[in-house]
């Protein structure tokens, strides 16, 4: 009815503007410029008018078809009894997948249509159909998600969760589940609805983790009866032990694919993202890490090795260098001796080295700094990031000089296929004595530690010529002199590639680098590569 009469008003509206426009020869300008000003604002006011109240009428009608808010269809108010982590048997059949450097995904062996993915990503970017909202007791707008949805989600998704406060008087109980409409979610984020849970907070305790474990499990049960593809988790915890929340989360997510193992649910995401701009490894994500990957003995080499001089007149003999026509970016080392070894020096990226070990240059602070460290540490993700601190907490930020330690790569093993990272601490400013044995012990310890490990390739950065200020042309000889050395002690080892790699500016910058190891040979022999 109200559609007719506004349809009927403008058509009104209408027949007066022609019979105007017929007396148009008797007004003056003045007055038809306020005619037509009146009509361009009523006109688009009445269209503008009856949009409001058709989508006014949808959403009323929405709201009043939808579910009762007491209905048990869309409730889980069962708090479930935490029987403990995952048993040695049950975690043979969870296994680390792919790493990246903001996710981490996990395989269930006997689910393999499931996904399940750690990201360090924003939880409205999920893709997911489903999503879940903590909340505090009170059910109120508090929480960066909550307030989040609460904006996103626009007036219907409020009135969803005001009817769900009322329900529950404000004291909406840790470990309960309710799904509700998602609002405008639905239109701007294809988000279907919404699960809303209570947040657990503070220290762990029997009856908390019996809360958190049912605000997963009850989750996942009511994106289940929904018949739901994807859900999205943030963190659900605050305050709340993180290594306790893994295990609690990873507990919950089996033991409910046991109870449902042909569940519509193919991919579970927990969220734990921080905020864009931050570069500092996110600890969630490393907590889910060393679930898989706990710290163990880390292999190492802790003596520092005296340099005792560069190559000699003899030695060099050995060697030659061969400048390459077409590739402008290689100096290649030959050992005339050793012919099925390969070492070159290369103007080329650490990452694209296609070697099975690289070697990250930190500071003595293994505190993560700039540089190759900080790159490592940002393509390595969580996973990197959790080895690297167990080696930072071993030596109490006191890395030795020289000394060399080889850790799992994370994120770099799925990316670049590099399998180990080997840390070294280089020497900083002028060269002395006992720095030259620092720098030739990060070399030669790095070279022992990666042949052990059976790889058959690995990258060096020139370590300390950076921001170190280590004089290039004495790196170039120790760095060299360390080379040697190994091949002529392993002679037989699977390490057959090394490579030493520079990233320079300019050509002349890359042919200064590259003279720095053709001075160490007193007559290098100077040959144009075939291939």
């Amino acid at each position: 009815m109200i559609f007719l009469k506004l349809s009927g008003f403008c058509s009104v509206c209408s027949l007066e503007f022609i019979y105007i426009c017929k007396k148009i020869s008797k007004i003056n300008a003045s007055a038809l410029l306020k005619i037509l000003t009146c009509f361009s604002v009523a006109i688009p006011a009445s269209f503008a008018l009856i949009y409001g109240i058709k989508s006014l009428i949808g959403r009323v009608q929405k709201l009043s078809n939808s579910a009762p808010i007491n209905s048990s269809k869309i409730h889980q108010t069962t708090v479930r009894q935490y029987t403990g982590d995952l048993t040695p048997a049950e975690k043979q059949g969870v296994t680390l997948g792919p790493c990246y450097s903001d996710s981490v995904e996990i395989d269930l062996k006997k689910h393999c249509n499931l996904k399940i993915a750690i990201r360090d990503h924003d939880l409205f970017s999920s893709k997911a159909e489903v999503i879940v909202n903590p909340v505090s007791a009170d059910l109120g707008k508090d929480g960066d998600v909550n307030k989040t949805i609460h904006l996103l989600g626009g007036d219907f998704y409020q009135w969803e969760q005001k009817a769900l406060q009322k329900q529950y008087s404000s004291s909406f109980v840790p470990g309960y589940a309710v799904i509700i409409e998602s609002g405008d979610l639905e239109i701007s984020h294809r988000i279907k609805r919404v699960i809303v849970v209570a947040v657990t907070q503070g220290v762990s305790t029997r009856e908390k983790e019996n809360q958190l474990y049912s605000s997963y499990y009850n989750s996942l049960a009511l994106a289940h009866a929904k018949g739901m593809s994807r859900i999205a988790f943030p963190s659900i915890s605050d305050g709340f032990p993180k290594d306790r929340a893994v295990n609690i989360s990873l507990k919950a997510i089996y033991d409910f694919m046991n109870d449902h193992p042909n569940t519509s649910l193919n991919v579970i995401s927990i969220h734990v993202w921080k905020g864009g701009g931050n570069l500092a490894p996110n600890k969630d994500l490393m907590e889910y890490a060393m679930f898989f990957d706990p710290p163990r003995p880390i292999p190492q080499r802790t003596e520092v090795l005296e340099y005792s001089k560069d190559l000699t007149a003899e030695e060099a003999t050995q060697l030659s260098i061969k400048e390459s026509t077409r590739d402008k970016n290689t100096l290649r080392i030959n050992f005339k001796r050793y012919s099925d070894f390969k070492v070159s020096v290369r103007n080329q990226d650490l990452f694209t080295s296609k070697a099975r070990v690289i070697v990250n240059a930190a500071n003595a602070h293994l505190g993560g700094g700039g540089g190759i460290d900080g790159a490592i540490h940002s393509k390595g993700g969580g996973v990197y990031a959790a080895n690297h601190k167990a080696l930072q907490t071993k030596y109490q930020g006191q890395y030795v000089l020289g000394y060399a330690a080889i850790i799992g790569s994370g994120a770099l093993k799925d990316v670049y296929q590099i399998r180990f990272v080997i840390v070294v601490a280089g020497p900083q400013g002028a060269t002395t004595p006992e720095k030259e044995n620092q720098l030739y012990s990060c070399y030669y310890n790095s070279l022992v530690l990666a042949h052990l490990k059976g790889r058959s390739s690995i990258a060096f950065p020139s370590i300390s010529t950076g921001i170190f200020g280590f004089p290039k042309f004495r790196a170039a000889h120790i760095s060299l002199k360390a080379i040697y050395d190994f091949i002529h002690a392993y002679p037989k080892s699977s390490l057959k590639t090394i490579s030493i790699h520079f990233q320079a500016k300019t050509d002349t910058e890359r042919n200064q680098n590259f003279k720095e190891y053709k001075d160490c040979l007193p007559a290098p022999v100077l040959l144009e590569a075939v291939d």
